[in-house]
This record gives structure tokens, sequence and C-alpha cells, in this order.
């Protein structure tokens, strides 16, 4: 589709620069419209990249899980082999798939602050923090295909 999502940015970023930018008199005005082109740019290049790039990061986690469940395995500690056993089985989302990643997102942002709501109230129900266990306060979870 023509233009691309690249495309326009870049031609807005171009429009601002050239059409707006001599106008305006203020410094900081001034210096906020170049951040602003700046940034409309960086969005521009990030969006034809962005989705190798999470594939490249998604393969480099997966890696590195599979790595930590195999040093876990007999550790002695079920709650975290448990919940990277769970991340290497959530299913992977299409990186260029806005729409999936972000109900994944909130899915996952839901889970955890229920998780982190019931972590809590288990430790009040104990008197304080618990000695053992590994509790890493993440609320995001991985899906790796």
């Amino acid at each position: 589709m023509r233009p691309s999502n690249a495309e326009l940015l870049e031609s807005i970023a171009q429009a601002l620069e050239d059409q707006v930018g001599p106008l305006v008199q203020d410094q900081w005005a001034a210096s906020t419209l170049r951040s602003a082109v700046q940034l409309l740019r960086h969005v521009a290049i990030r969006g034809v990249r962005e989705p190798g790039l999470l594939a490249e990061d998604r393969a480099d986690v997966r890696s590195v899980l599979e790595a930590v469940r195999a040093r876990l395995a007999g550790a002695g500690l079920p709650e975290l082999e448990h919940a990277v056993t769970t991340a290497l089985g959530v299913a992977a989302r299409e990186p260029a798939d806005a729409a999936a990643a972000a109900g994944c997102d909130d899915a996952c942002l839901s889970k955890g602050a229920q998780r982190d709501g019931q972590q809590q109230q288990r430790q009040k129900s104990e008197g304080g923090v618990r000695e053992q266990g590994a509790n890493f306060g993440g609320s995001v979870q991985f899906g790796f295909g």
C-alpha cells in the first residue's frame, strides 16, 4: 500500500521541518519541533525494522529461558521452574500483529497484577516477606514460537 507508513511519517516530518520550522520564533518551541521531527523519523525507521528485530529478540530470550530451565531442573525452586516452563509454552505472537501483541500485553499485565496482589496477600498472612523462593517482580510473560 502506498504511501507506506514510513513514507507518510517522513513526509509529515519534512513538512513540519520545511513549512513550520522557519516560522517558529520561540527557541523552546523550535527545539520541541525539532525533537518531534526526529521522533517521527525514528518511528518511520523503527516501524519497518521492528518485526524482524522482535523476532530476533524473541529467539534470544527463548534460548536464555531454555538454558535457565535446564539449570533449574532439580534446583529446588519449583515456582521459578514453573514460571520459566510456562513462559516457554506461551504461543508466539506474530511481531507485526499489533492488535495481538497489545492483547497479549494487556492479558500479561492483568495476570501479573493479579499474581502480585495474591503474593502480597500471602506475605501479609505469613507475617512478612518469605525468606525462601524467588520473586523477580515482573509481570510480563513472553510467547515463543
